[in-house]
């Protein structure tokens, strides 16, 4: 097939270097958009390193607390033990109570931190997910067709390929 407009492209190759054009401008465009995606989840895996953080250091506190009423319950205990009266043992029972609220609460304070762990381990999947879809965008070859212009009759056109790495 010879191109009856000497020193132009034909319809389809314009075609297909628009396309191709098109391709390495979306290409761009989800490597920027991934570059904003990895930045707001490294934010927000830190947000959630500083909630674990905060929550060991709570845990930790309601442990100092519950130790030291457990001192003040077995203190109190050996205090009233030769007493055997019924306000002796309700007081005592009264002290099984509240050491039981404390025990509940710190239960309760573990299974935050468990769910916090889980959260930032599901935010670092995401994040590691997030990376290798960049560094595989990133890995990409953009292949180009250019012409090269000549005046006509001295050479037929020549197509050059040219491969670039996507910028970033």
């Amino acid at each position: 097939m010879k191109n009856t407009r000497g020193g132009r492209l034909s319809g389809s190759y314009d075609n297909k270097i628009k396309t191709l054009e098109n391709e390495a401008f979306e290409a761009q465009n989800k490597a920027r958009q991934s570059k904003g995606m990895k930045r707001s989840i490294d934010e927000e895996l830190q947000g959630l390193h500083d909630n674990l953080q905060n929550a060991k250091k709570r845990r930790q506190d309601a442990e100092r607390v519950l130790r030291s009423k457990e001192f003040g319950l077995r203190d109190f205990k050996k205090s009233y033990v030769a007493e055997s009266s019924s306000t002796a043992v309700s007081t005592v029972d009264e002290l099984h109570v509240e050491l039981s609220k404390i025990r509940d609460e710190i239960h309760e304070r573990g299974n935050s931190l468990e769910k916090l762990q889980l959260r930032l381990k599901e935010a670092d999947n995401k994040a590691n997910d997030v990376k290798i879809s960049f560094e595989n965008l990133c890995g990409m070859h953009i292949l180009l067709l250019c012409q090269v212009r000549v005046p006509p009759g001295i050479f037929p056109t020549i197509y050059v390929l040219i491969i670039n790495s996507v910028p970033f």
